[in-house]
Order: C-alpha cells, then sequence, then structure tokens
C-alpha cells in the first residue's frame, strides 16, 4: 500500500506568524513525531480521505524573499 504524501508551501506571512506558527511546528514535531495533517478543516465530504497521522520528511527554512514576508514549505508522509 503507497503513503499518502502532503506537500505545500505557506510563502505570504508576516514573519512573526512565520517564526510563532511554523517554526514552532518544526520545532517541536521535528522529523521523528507525528503530526495530524487535516487539508481542509471545513471539508465534511472528503476529510476521512484527505486527513492523516504522518512525520515531516525534512525541515525547510524559513525564507525571506521580500521585506516582511515570510515562508516555508512543509512535506507529511503518512505514518502506517
Amino acid at each position: 500500500m503507497p503513503y499518502r504524501t502532503a506537500k505545500f508551501s505557506l510563502d505570504r506571512m508576516a514573519p512573526d506568524e512565520a517564526f510563532t506558527r511554523a517554526f514552532e511546528i518544526q520545532r517541536r514535531a521535528g522529523v521523528d513525531k507525528e503530526i495530524l495533517w487535516i487539508h481542509d478543516p471545513s471539508d465534511t465530504v472528503h476529510s476521512l480521505r484527505r486527513s492523516f497521522i504522518g512525520r515531516m520528511n525534512a525541515l525547510n527554512p524559513i525564507l525571506s524573499p521580500q521585506i516582511n514576508l515570510s515562508g516555508t514549505s512543509f512535506e507529511v508522509k503518512e505514518s502506517l
């Protein structure tokens, strides 16, 4: 059975949001702790098919491509 993966990026965050949210998720979970991936919390039809427990494959840096804008990317692989 193939594992599901979710790849996404958060590109237009304020620096405060990037370091209090994205950085903290990476710091706390690392690559060895499980996280719950929920694609769309408001989806009542496909939520069971699109949500899973997984681990991050890598910890990506917080980038600042423009002044007052930060971003990072995530890849979550399903744990079975």
